[in-house]
């Protein structure tokens, strides 16, 4: 789980603190599936460095080359291109 090799087994709480979400609401992503806001999940991939085609389908590296940036935003734009990309190639 790209929560757990980021921020660790006890991360969920520092992960929804960065994500702007209340813990709880983190746990109902993780544990139920509870649909996340696109604008959540955007921020998700951007300080993960997770791949959005692995996220969505399971498939390519799971970590993007070179993603990380120390400014935070600023690779959101980078982020959305690579979301609308992925679901322009979805089946």
């Amino acid at each position: 789980m790209v929560r757990i090799e980021i921020f660790g087994d006890d991360g969920s709480v520092a992960l929804s603190d960065q994500l702007g979400v209340a813990p709880k609401t983190w746990q109902n992503y993780e544990e139920i599936g509870e649909a996340m806001p696109a604008q959540t999940l955007l921020h998700f991939i951007e300080l993960t460095g997770v791949d959005p085609l692995w996220l969505m389908r399971g498939e390519g590296r799971k970590y993007r080359q070179g993603w990380r940036s120390r400014e935070p935003g600023a690779n959101l734009s980078a982020v959305s291109q690579a979301v609308e990309s992925s679901l322009r190639s979805a089946p």
